[in-house]
Formats: C-alpha cells, structure tokens, sequence
C-alpha cells in the first residue's frame, strides 16, 4: 500500500466525525472550519480544549460522552480498511489523535461505560492498536516542548483506554507498551528539566495546561502541579 502524505478526501470523513453532535461547538462554528484547519496541520479539537481551558469542555452525559469515542474509532477504523490508492500517515495521526482526546475526556469525566458498550468499542480497539502505538511512539520519537500539553492529554488517553479494555493491555501488546514507555521516559525528561528552563516553558505554556486537570487521577503522573 502506497502511503501520501495527503488526502483532502477524508478530510470530511474527519470532520464529520467531530460535528455529529453540534452540540459539542455550539452553533458557532462549521464543520468547513474544521476541514480548512486540517489542512493546516491544526487539531481544532485539542486546540478548543485548551485554548477554553480543561474544565470549560462541554458537558455531556456519559453516554454521549462515550459515543463520542466510539465515533472517533470509528473513524479511524473506517479508514483503515477503505480500499484507495494511498493511504495518508498524516490523517491516520490526525484520527487516532482524536481517538486518544475522546478517550482523555472519558478519563476526565470517570465514565464507566456498561459492558456492552466496553464490548463494542474493545472491538474496535482491536482494529486500531497498530495506529495507536504508532502515533505515540512517533510523538515520543519527535518530542517537541511546544506540543506539551498535546502529549498529557494523550497520554492520559491512552491510559484510560489501558485500564478498561482488554485489547490495550500492556502485557497482550508489547509494541505498545515499547510505545508508552519510550514517551513517558521523554516526559519525565521535560518534567525534570522544567525548572531550569522555568522562564523560557512559562512564555510557552500556562500551569493551567500542564497541572493535572480536575478530574484526573492522581496515577496520571506525568502532568504538572506547578504553582
């Protein structure tokens, strides 16, 4: 399979994905807004997230916050298994990132989805390990400080998935957990060389986008608790 590096095509696969529910933008904005940001390299759902802040996410009920990630991955899968000419990394990255926010925001709001469900989307996990553990292993591999807050939400996405679905565990996917290790170690790097760099990471970032959003659990080590 030939792999390009663009596909404007499942862009509206992309965002269609995202503006199911208009709810979760308001009537604000379009899914072409969605479509032109893509192209541009942006990822207007982690972007929202911080921008507005991680307790000013849009509530939802935890059904629909979980059919939320069950769309993502569907997604994804969908497009993994479309027969086309060539197969896009960079939108491949693009949906699997979403499916990790999605799964971060299910974290965040301690959704315990009922069997059936954790059954369907397990299913569709299954599909998907391969992307996933491509997309954290290539962050790690590129590790940018101004991405920062990109890789804890990330990170704490993909271990909400880790600790509910029997298709994430680290003991069944070694490639995985290579992928999960590699960025944690590159984490705790950035953490331990924050302080030395303190003036220039706070002209990057806010505490507000590296603390541990309420609503995470103290286990997510990675984030900040800055003052």
């Amino acid at each position: 399979m030939k792999v390009g590096m663009d596909d404007d095509n499942v862009l509206e696969i992309h965002a269609t994905a995202y503006f199911s529910d208009k709810s979760f933008f308001g009537e604000d904005m379009h899914w072409s807004d969605v479509t032109a940001q893509t192209k541009q390299g942006r990822l207007p759902i982690i972007e929202k997230l911080i921008d507005a802040g991680a307790d000013k996410v849009v509530q939802k009920n935890q059904e629909s916050i979980f059919k939320d990630l069950k769309l993502q991955l569907t997604a994804l899968v969908k497009y993994l298994k479309d027969d086309r000419e060539y197969t896009s990394y960079d939108v491949i990255t693009k949906l699997t990132e979403d499916v990790l926010f999605s799964a971060f925001v299910c974290a965040k709001e301690t959704i315990l989805p009922k069997e059936q469900s954790l059954h369907d989307v397990d299913g569709l996990l299954a599909k998907s390990i391969d992307p996933i553990e491509d997309c954290l292993f290539h962050h790690a591999n590129f590790f940018d400080v101004d991405d920062g807050p990109k890789y804890l939400i990330l990170r704490s996405g993909v271990q909400f998935l880790i600790e509910h679905f029997k298709s994430c565990k680290l003991e069944k996917n070694p490639y995985l957990k290579r992928s999960v290790d590699f960025l944690d170690k590159r984490m705790e790097t950035w953490k331990e060389t924050y302080n030395s760099l303190a003036f220039f990471n706070n002209i990057i970032h806010s505490a507000e986008e590296l603390n541990r959003p309420m609503g995470i659990s103290e286990s997510h080590t990675w984030w900040f608790d800055l003052n």
